[in-house]
């Protein structure tokens, strides 16, 4: 794609999420496998300038037909109830304390009844993960090393890891997905493969190395977004545009208008995962 071309779409998408803006529309980039990715020419990549919160994907023509009919059953889970959330990441204390004080936060009463789930690496390993993340969980966040191909925790989740297992079907979905802590969100990385394999229906990832201290304030106040009432995520995405945080390099992989909500089953299946952390699996490292 010349730089014109690439310029001349952006503008065009500006202005379509200008107009659609005031109806609260998201807006959902699918870019062409053999063109050079456009999400990275947004200044803000998560609310493209001041218009509809927009995401994207990259994937072929079938592959974008199941994401079309997963998106459908995930849109059509049912709403109210509890909102299991997995918190997930590495046994490093500074994570475990930052993902052990979300979800004593979470515990409070909220419109959104969230159901705090600790799957960190201290307590479950990378098989017994991957079942865990087959629950029909609504929300889970990431907070923790990696890189573009996945995650260090768990004895290192890739994106062969996720091509490794069989697609998730759309009662095992996780609705959402907060991957913040590394640079998954670029072209083709981690989050592509997360959304296209159907781990997840959509995936909030930065395209760069971001902070821990940022990282610390967007996990918190994502949470406190998703504790104010179920809302598609455009409308989420819209409460943390309105908050002083460093958005900036931040993608979102999927459908703003899915809603993060969990299976018929989520929550009693989410419920039984066996996550404690026994002294012998802990002192075992």
């Amino acid at each position: 794609m010349a730089a014109e071309g690439a310029l001349a779409i952006r503008d065009a998408l500006v202005q379509a999420s200008a107009r659609l803006a005031p109806q609260g529309v998201g807006l959902l980039v699918v870019e062409p496998l053999d063109e050079p990715s456009i999400r990275t020419g947004w200044p803000r990549p998560v609310v493209p300038c001041l218009g509809a919160p927009a995401g994207f994907l990259r994937l072929d023509p079938p592959a974008l037909a199941t994401y079309a009919e997963r998106a459908a059953a995930l849109l059509a889970r049912p709403c109210g109830g509890v909102t299991p959330f997995a918190l997930l990441g590495p046994r490093e204390p500074r994570y475990l304390t930052q993902l052990d004080a979300l979800a004593q936060g979470m515990r409070a009463p909220t419109p959104a009844g969230l159901m705090p789930l600790l799957w960190t690496a201290e307590r479950l390993r990378k098989p017994a993960l991957l079942n865990a993340l087959r629950q029909g969980a609504a929300c889970a966040l990431y907070a923790g090393h990696g890189q573009r191909e996945g995650w260090l925790a768990y004895g290192g989740l890739s994106v062969n890891d996720l091509h490794n297992e069989r697609p998730w079907k759309p009662d095992e979905s996780t609705a959402f997905l907060a991957s913040l802590a590394c640079r998954c969100g670029a072209p083709d990385g981690f989050a592509d493969v997360a959304v296209a394999q159907g781990l997840a229906g959509a995936v909030l990832a930065p395209m760069h190395d971001p902070l821990h201290a940022d990282n610390r304030r967007l996990a918190e106040a994502l949470t406190h977004a998703l504790s104010e009432g179920p809302a598609a995520l455009g409308v989420l995405i819209r409460r943390l545009a309105a908050e002083p945080l460093p958005m900036n390099g931040y993608v979102l992989i999927g459908d703003p208008g899915l809603a993060p909500r969990p299976s018929v089953r989520g929550p009693v299946d989410c419920a039984r995962v066996a996550a404690l952390a026994p002294d012998a699996l802990v002192a075992a490292g």
